[in-house]
């Protein structure tokens, strides 16, 4: 997926930039934000929108399963994509059998489930977060455009670093409120963990024991 997203970059910036430079930048760029690395060659806020679409779309993406890297990661979005395409044979074929399959292992239901639960979960901490600090910062000062407030939240939970426009690479989240400020650093912590072990903490049965 790397690879790919790098020859994308690499050509949406060949019309700005000389070859080399336009695969540095795309190369850097990419790998920083698929490994959470929070480094910045370039201002990719000031890139084409569609490499901006793109660079918010690593943002999810994260690295490898087991790494220390934010994000969804590689493996419950290949697990997805396995299990959505063995759906659709579903669909066309009602009594087939079809296994989900990670590279040569079988993926069991329960992981498949567990996944698609994250995934749920993910998306909807990122939309709720994104309208939450849209509304803290609305009436507090001036308000963020779409694409700062979407990237911010989507670089907190990725535990990402930069984002896009006044939290881009050449700007820093300082001018932000303070409540939105303590409002990312909570994103932060839950995307580091995982979502589910803060999940945890706020379960009736945890806390009976």
């Amino acid at each position: 997926m790397s690879v790919v997203a790098v020859v994308i970059v690499a050509g949406g910036l060949l019309r700005d930039q000389d070859a080399s430079d336009a695969i540095r930048d795309a190369a850097f760029n990419t790998i920083s934000l698929t490994t959470t690395t929070g480094y910045a060659s370039a201002d990719f806020g000031a890139w084409r929108p569609a490499l901006q679409i793109m660079v918010i779309g690593l943002m999810f993406l994260g690295g490898m399963a087991g790494s220390t890297a934010g994000g969804i990661k590689t493996f419950r979005i290949g697990v997805l994509s396995k299990a959505a395409y063995a759906d659709l044979r579903r669909l066309i074929h009602p009594r087939g059998v079809f296994v989900t399959r990670f590279g040569r292992k079988r993926v069991t239901e329960p992981v498949v489930e567990a996944v698609q639960s994250f995934f749920l979960f993910y998306m909807f901490l990122f939309m709720s977060s994104t309208f939450i600090l849209a509304f803290i910062d609305a009436n507090i000062s001036e308000g963020l455009d779409l694409i700062t407030a979407t990237s911010a939240v989507a670089a907190s939970i990725g535990n990402i670093g930069p984002g896009l426009g006044q939290v881009g690479p050449a700007a820093n989240y300082a001018a932000l409120p303070a409540l939105a400020k303590w409002h990312l650093a909570g994103l932060m912590i839950v995307g580091r963990l995982e979502i589910f072990p803060v999940l945890v903490l706020f379960t009736r049965d945890l806390w009976k024991r």
